[in-house]
């Protein structure tokens, strides 16, 4: 980590973080290979982060690169591309990304797009995202594609990105004080799915006729309501999420709907011996 600073000027950070991984298969575990190309298998994966901020802007880029010297099928194939680029401003208000980003909606019913770890699977959204608080309110909205790692360290094959298109909204309030309601939507226009096909058909290419098991998955749409009360040591909290998936199924009569609902509900209870996340915030 780099700092530097001048007279009446914000501080510049630069941060490098490189992580590189090395594996050597005795017998790579893939049925779907011949025993002699699965025995001795090869692979180097890197992961460069890249991080430069300077007063309310934080600038980012992470390159991630899979090679195998000797793959033993198209499927594994070397990769190297840019998995996560993004510049972001924040203030006391407002936090206002262009790029890739990670969220949770909720407790995660409705959408959760993470990173678990730095060599692991990471989903983020690529798109545009603001996220507003002030006293007693917050508010998030995003649209984007959802972006994945292509070469991740478990199947290790070449995955294409998704890029189902995502469209999301939150709004929460604890005007009611100890308790906070909140309320979210999130679309998800699906590979088939018309406005999906519009935009991503010019952008990468897709074509409309890949099915997957004779489906065309078209959208989710997933509406839900949450609320937490927290009082002298005690936090509950509740979610209740509904999903309309809307699929549409090949037959002999031609493509017929198939998607079907679905409901959840979260409820938790958390002790507190000290005071609360959301107390010492406050304090």
């Amino acid at each position: 980590m780099l700092s530097t600073s001048a007279a009446h000027a914000d501080p510049v950070v630069f941060e490098l973080t490189e992580t590189f991984a090395f594996d050597w298969h005795w017998e790579l575990d893939d049925a779907q290979l011949d025993a002699a190309d699965r025995e001795d298998v090869i692979d180097l994966r890197n992961r460069l982060n890249l991080r430069l901020r300077t007063g309310e802007w934080t600038f980012g880029l992470r390159i991630d690169a899979a090679w195998f010297p000797d793959p033993p099928s198209s499927q594994y194939a070397s990769d190297i591309r840019p998995e996560e680029m993004f510049v972001t401003y924040r203030d006391d208000t407002w936090t206002v990304t262009a790029g890739d980003d990670y969220l949770t909606i909720g407790r995660g019913l409705a959408l959760s797009l993470r990173k678990f770890d730095e060599v692991g699977f990471a989903t983020n959204l690529r798109g545009a995202h603001a996220r507003f608080r002030q006293d007693h309110f917050q508010m998030r909205l995003g649209a984007g594609f959802t972006n994945v790692v292509n070469v991740d360290s478990v199947e290790e094959k070449l995955v294409p990105d998704p890029n189902d298109l995502v469209f999301l909204a939150r709004f929460e309030s604890d005007l009611f004080d100890p308790l906070t309601l909140g309320i979210h939507l999130v679309d998800i226009e699906r590979r088939h799915s018309d406005v999906r096909l519009a935009l991503t058909d010019p952008l990468f290419g897709d074509g409309d006729d890949d099915r997957i098991q004779g489906r065309r998955f078209e959208r989710t749409i997933i509406t839900g309501l949450s609320a937490e009360l927290a009082f002298d040591g005690v936090g509950i909290e509740a979610e209740l999420g509904y999903l309309d998936n809307q699929e549409t199924r090949q037959a002999l009569a031609g493509d017929v709907d198939s998607g079907e609902p679905g409901l959840a509900l979260y409820v938790g209870c958390l002790l507190y011996t000290s005071p609360s996340p959301r107390d010492r915030t406050r304090s």
